[in-house]
């Protein structure tokens, strides 16, 4: 048994269940070996961890290593860029299990800037790519978040692929592979596809002022559900305690289970709550305009309006992000209601050319909700100065919670519109 036969193994035990933290028993198990035995090769997880990351990175590096020489010798960065997202998009077509490590261990963590410093290191240097474009992007200033919003969109229809399309344990064909790739490609190279001229011409102005106009006021209720939201965006919802609701929320523990029955009713009733709220604000807000392309500014503009006055909400999806939190039984149901709601946002939207594919439309939604929440919390990854009001986060915020310029935003509706083609020269 060598070290690639344990990190071999620990890829197939993480990648079985993605709720469920992988254990060293697990690992020998599948390996059939005692732990003791394991404990020869590392001396704990955490050195196991580090060795699976170094492996990934290695294996990455080394797939990818051809394309991105002819990548830099592409005639310009949209044929450079699509280059290196078709070889990485194979790479994680074909290894699931490192798709799933890297998920949540490199793109799961807090500073996406871990996967930018792995390929670096191993010379696979995007900006390379970019200083040799004879025809870059006309932002340059965005490019950083134009970069992490394209390598999220990679991502994302990569674990579409992977939940949904393989319905069964045979390996991808080539053809199925090439063909999702060009799938893939097609959205990142055009969007959604709408009129490039009335997407670059909104008054986004008008639209942002809708969106952030008519904010829930708060209640009783919201300020209890306010104290149970803060301390889960403090310790994240396994740690969060009920003492320390209780000090948030002036209280004392026992008066708390009169209104709910423990913290997981807490932390149930917290998140279908908001996430019905959101929706909610979403659609009303919507239903100011006809126009599929402002009625999809509309919806990611009051999403980020109401995520901006609530930046507990925001910690705490990044917290269920990293921490693969497993739903309650009362959860779990009760979400196959509230889903859709908020699938609602942007499938009640009439889409260029998915008129009658609901399926489509479906997948459409979770990318643009997948996309502004991952927007925003770019946002508090890379201003670099600790937030005091959100532990945990390295985001620079104010009293009231933190503020993303309008102009990001749009940004990532470009993206969502027109694709790279929207900021290309």
């Amino acid at each position: 048994m060598t070290n690639e036969n344990v990190i071999k193994a620990a890829f197939k035990v993480w990648g079985r269940d993605l709720y469920q933290t992988m254990s060293l028993s697990a690992v020998a198990g599948d390996l059939g070996v005692s732990k003791t035995a394991l404990y020869r090769h590392f001396r704990c997880k955490q050195a196991l961890f580090d060795s699976m990351s170094n492996y990934f990175f290695d294996e990455l590096t080394a797939y990818i290593k051809d394309d991105y020489e002819k990548a830099l010798s592409a005639e310009n960065l949209a044929e450079s860029s699509f280059i290196l997202i078709r070889a990485v998009s194979k790479y994680y077509l074909l290894n699931e299990d490192a798709f799933i490590f890297s998920l949540f261990q490199i793109f799961g963590s807090r500073q996406i800037g871990k996967f930018m410093s792995g390929i670096v290191s191993r010379g696979i240097d995007p900006e390379k790519l970019i200083s040799k474009a004879k025809k870059p992007f006309n932002d340059p200033a965005r490019l950083p978040f134009i970069m992490h919003i394209v390598i999220v969109s990679v991502i994302f229809w990569i674990g579409q692929f992977h939940h949904f399309e393989r319905k069964n344990k045979i390996p991808p064909g080539e053809k199925e592979i090439l063909k999702f790739i060009s799938v893939v490609e097609d959205r990142i190279k055009r969007g959604i596809g709408f009129d490039k001229e009335k997407t670059v011409n909104l008054d986004y102005v008008r639209l942002e002022k809708i969106a952030a106009e008519t904010l829930p006021l708060d209640t009783e209720d919201n300020v209890l559900l306010r104290a149970v939201a803060g301390a889960v965006a403090e310790a994240g919802p396994t740690r969060a305690s009920v003492k320390m609701i209780a000090a948030r929320s002036g209280l004392a523990k026992s008066s708390l289970y009169s209104h709910f029955r423990d913290k997981q009713d807490m932390l149930d009733t917290l998140f279908l709550t908001e996430f019905t709220r959101i929706a909610s604000y979403a659609r009303d807000n919507i239903n100011a305009s006809i126009i599929p392309e402002e009625q999809i500014y509309l919806g990611m503009a009051s999403i980020a309006a109401y995520l901006q006055s609530r930046p507990d909400i925001l910690a705490i999806l990044d917290w269920l992000r990293s921490q693969r939190v497993r739903p309650s039984p009362r959860l779990a149901a009760e979400s196959q209601k509230v889903i859709p709601l908020i699938y609602r946002i942007i499938t009640d939207i009439d889409l260029p050319g998915m008129e009658n594919d609901a399926e489509k439309k479906d997948r459409i939604a979770q990318w643009v909700l997948f996309l502004t929440v991952k927007g925003l919390i770019w946002r508090l990854e890379t201003s670099g100065k600790k937030n005091e009001n959100l532990p945990g986060f390295p985001g620079k915020g104010k009293a009231s919670g933190f503020s993303v310029a309008p102009e990001n935003i749009r940004v990532l509706y470009r993206f969502i519109a027109l694709g790279l083609e929207g900021f290309l020269i």
